[in-house]
């Protein structure tokens, strides 16, 4: 490899002499090397030393090993992120400040202590604007909405939910993948 190398930095200094690019020996062997390094800048705004024999003349670290995208799901993820890198760059460069990257929605929760006491039925919303219809009896919960229905234990007196994953009682349960868990199941899940 050392070797090869060598010839490689040999014979851009040949070139650069041919073209007058460089009048001695030393000096175009100095400019070949400089050819072959990486260049790119590091986060410490310095050009990169290492070579960069790879594609686009840039070292393993700075893509020069890569191969691009193999698959069109790649291609446009690649495309995609690209995109909305250049927004962000186009963003600072007018001095407007880039826009945060989305956040996940907060897991709905339930607390019984915002609940009426005693049997009733009222209808409760999330700050998402989720709606459910909520029916209390002496010792369940039933929720429902449009096509979707859970029950849910309460204590003997009616202050606590019991965890259908754990069966433990609880103040407050939040959403999980398929049901209202307390935090310990929903953390394990």
């Amino acid at each position: 490899m050392r070797r090869e190398l060598r010839e490689e930095i040999d014979g851009i200094a040949r070139r650069l002499m041919q073209n007058g690019e460089a009048k001695t020996w030393p000096a175009a062997k100095r400019a070949a090397d400089a050819l072959t390094r990486c260049g790119a800048r590091t986060r410490a705004g310095k050009p990169c030393h290492c070579r960069g024999l790879g594609k686009g003349g840039r070292c393993k670290f700075h893509g020069g090993a890569s191969t691009g995208p193999r698959t069109a799901e790649g291609l446009v993820r690649s495309l995609a992120a690209a995109r909305a890198g250049f927004q962000r760059w186009r963003a600072v460069q007018k001095g407007q400040a880039a826009a945060p990257p989305p956040q996940a929605p907060a897991p709905r929760t339930l607390d019984i202590q915002d609940w009426p006491e005693g049997d009733c039925t009222f209808e409760a919303a999330w700050p998402d604007g989720f709606k459910v219809q909520v029916q209390i009896t002496r010792d369940t919960a039933v929720l429902s909405a449009d096509v979707w229905v859970e029950t849910i234990n309460l204590t003997a007196d009616g202050k606590r939910f019991v965890c259908n994953g754990c069966e433990r009682p609880t103040p407050t349960l939040q959403e999980g993948p398929e049901e209202f868990l307390c935090g310990k199941c929903t953390a394990g899940a």
